[in-house]
């Protein structure tokens, strides 16, 4: 036998395997979110292998604690793992009775987040937040699991002076957010928790709930140590002598939110406004702070204690006020809060770089008479600041339920007299170079209240007014404008093109803004309902592949019960199932990523509003109808000139067709007899 033949014959190396390792390992990276496929391509080889399963741990998601035995298994198979976490979410669903029969279980993981050594991100959340702090279980959450935290959590901060070891678990901690209660009540008390603003790196800390001592002299040997940028307090009852001490801790703190109790509110605890009742004090509070702030947010339940929240009592405060916070550069309060009230009131005392200013309500639209929508602030304390760029008001508001609810709202905020006035109002900040907006806060439901949980839906801001989009230059005794005139500009005379500048609104141009904010309202309405049925479908989906997947042996590195699956649907189906699969597929041949029971839903709603529309969704996709225009009948008015602006449509010649044919059609003769040519001085 030659040499040649004697030689071991080489297995061909893998295509995949034969890229340079710059183009692997972003592949890999590419595949971070796809579990099932990293733990797939981990067991192809070694080469690959560690690489896969540092990111297939990376991110870990817990709520069930029955998902606890499986990765305690694959952390105690391999403790590399648990090295490997930058950022876990103990996020355990309430389960009544089912809590406390996962105590082992709970005390080896939570051993486990103590050697988490590269975690960058947590999230805590109570399963007993949401008024069921009294079950029995609730006390061996706060007494077991959150003392191991706050043992985790001191051990690090334990590491500051001396430097850093590598080997501690939470030493570079990053982010941190807890949601949590007491033993017999929905507050916490801090004491003991010190440590959460003295940890050596965390950046961003949001804590909700808690109840901060008289003081805390035990940070006076913590002054300006920490790399601590955001705070945010959320729902919580503050101390301004401890709050003094908590912001003495970072070194540079930029943004800052002072959340007091506002929402939880009940009997045996009545409002109770803890720092504007003491202007002077909060202000020297914040003075640690001075050097580096720049957003500043007040959730203030003054407001509460007045009859007429719209007319609070000034506030006079000693000294220079806010003269030295040279870099805060944006304030969200009340007009209740002592910042309002002390120190935007105050021309001398407000902070000489302010740029952007918000002002909100905390009572919702309808629940209270006295709302931004019908009445707007004082507007001298603003216009005599001289910094000012932004101001923008924010009225919270319940969704309405339909388009017609819509309809309604829409009536409401831009009734005639309320929407001149606005204007006018506008435009005397205009002139002094200051851009308004207002924009309502929609909640989904009165029932929820902050904190918002990991699964509630926040509130979000939707614009109705913009000062800049609207503009000031029209003609508003014109009544009408050619309409080849919007189509084609060129063709406009440069006499016609000056308009005068005003802040007087004709009738149609009420009724441009007035369809702008029903469209906003509907779009949003539509989207509401798209996103909720979707998260419906999906959390049907998540049940049905949870109950049919099959399992993986934790030696296969698929140990995290809460990866992202792939989804096999049943083929198994009866006859009006695989019609509706029909339609489905017709429908994404069309690009509407929507499924047929919830088309034939919105059908339903449009005939409830406009009367019969189309039989079915058959007949819907033969007129190329979009969903848009479905959920917001405005705007089929004419679809080529469809657009997705900010409420308002700019000056006289900017605004577009649409605007003007949806004017022109809602005009009548009471419209008109309303126009008034001449012009009245709102200052």
């Amino acid at each position: 036998m030659s040499f040649i033949e004697a030689e071991p014959r080489l297995q061909p190396q893998s295509r995949f395997l034969s890229l340079p390792a710059e183009l692997i390992f972003a592949t890999i990276e590419h595949l971070s979110n796809d579990r099932r496929t990293l733990c797939a391509l981990a067991r192809t080889c070694r080469l690959v292998h560690s690489y896969c399963e540092a990111h297939i741990y990376r991110t870990i998601e817990l709520r069930e604690t029955s998902d606890l035995e499986a990765i305690c298994t694959a952390f105690a198979s391999r403790p590399s793992r648990v090295a490997a976490v930058h950022k876990l979410g103990i996020l355990y669903k309430h389960q009544k009775r089912r809590f406390g029969r996962s105590t082992n279980e709970r005390t080896l993981f939570n051993e486990c987040v103590s050697r988490m050594t590269a975690l960058r991100d947590w999230h805590i959340e109570s399963p007993f937040d949401n008024f069921k702090w009294g079950e029995p279980d609730s006390v061996e959450w706060v007494e077991k699991d959150m003392e191991t935290f706050r043992q985790c959590l001191e051990k690090a901060s334990l590491c500051q002076g001396r430097g850093l070891q590598q080997d501690v678990g939470l030493s570079k901690l990053e982010t941190l957010v807890i949601h949590s209660h007491g033993t017999e009540s929905d507050y916490w008390e801090v004491t003991g928790f010190d440590s959460l603003f003295r940890h050596p790196t965390l950046r961003h800390l949001h804590v909700s709930c808690i109840r901060l001592p008289s003081d805390m002299p035990q940070l006076e040997s913590h002054v300006a140590s920490t790399p601590l940028s955001t705070l945010i307090f959320d729902e919580c009852d503050l101390e301004v002598a401890s709050l003094e001490r908590i912001l003495s801790t970072p070194k540079r703190l930029k943004n800052l939110t002072l959340g007091e109790n506002v929402f939880n509110i009940k009997i045996g605890r009545l409002p109770s406004p803890k720092i504007s009742t003491v202007p002077a004090a909060a202000v020297k509070a914040l003075m640690p702070v001075a050097h580096s702030l720049e957003t500043l947010v007040h959730i203030d339940p003054m407001f509460l204690t007045h009859a007429d929240p719209t007319r609070p009592p000034a506030i006079r405060i000693e000294g220079e006020g806010m003269r030295n916070f040279f870099n805060l550069k944006s304030i969200d309060c009340d007009p209740c809060s002592f910042l309002h009230q002390g120190i935007i009131a105050s021309r001398v005392q407000a902070p000489p770089n302010l740029e952007s200013l918000r002002v909100r309500y905390y009572h919702r639209h309808y629940q209270n008479e006295h709302n931004l929508f019908d009445e707007l602030p004082d507007i001298n304390s603003y216009a005599q600041l001289p910094s000012l760029k932004l101001l923008e008001y924010i009225q919270p508001a319940i969704t309405p339920r339909s388009a017609f609810y819509a309809s309604q709202m829409a009536d409401s905020i831009c009734e005639e007299n309320r929407l001149r006035e606005r204007h006018a109002y506008a435009y005397r900040l205009w002139k002094r170079g200051v851009q308004m907006k207002v924009y309502a806060e929609m909640h989904r439901k009165y029932t929820l209240i902050p904190p918002y949980l990991h699964t509630e839906p926040r509130p979000e801001l939707l614009l109705l007014y913009d000062s800049d989009a609207v503009g000031f230059y029209r003609d508003p005794s014109d009544p009408t404008i050619a309409f080849e005139d919007w189509l084609d500009e060129s063709e406009i005379s440069e006499e016609q093109k000056e308009v005068p500048e005003t802040d007087q609104l004709g009738a149609k141009h009420l009724v441009q803004l007035r369809n702008e904010v029903r469209r906003a309202i509907r779009r949003y309405i539509g989207g509401v309902r798209i996103r909720d049925h979707s998260d419906e479908m999906s959390d049907d989906f998540d049940s049905d592949s949870d109950s049919n997947d099959e399992s993986i042996d934790s030696s296969e590195l698929d140990t995290d019960s809460d990866e992202d699956v792939d989804i096999e649907i049943d083929e198994d189906e009866d006859e009006d199932d695989m019609d509706d699969d029909d339609l489905d597929l017709d429908l994404a041949e069309e690009g509407l990523e929507i499924d047929a029971e919830f088309l034939e839903y919105l059908l339903g709603e449009a005939e409830d509003e406009l009367g019969d529309v189309y039989e079915d969704a058959d007949e819907f996709l033969a007129s190329g109808m979009t969903i848009d225009e479905l959920l917001d009948p405005d705007m089929g008015l004419d679809a080529e000139h469809q657009h997705e602006g900010n409420v308002g449509g700019g000056s006289a010649e900017a605004t577009d067709a649409e605007d003007y044919v949806d004017a022109e059609s809602e005009m009548d003769e009471d419209d008109m007899s309303g126009v008034e040519d001449t012009t009245t001085d709102l200052d």
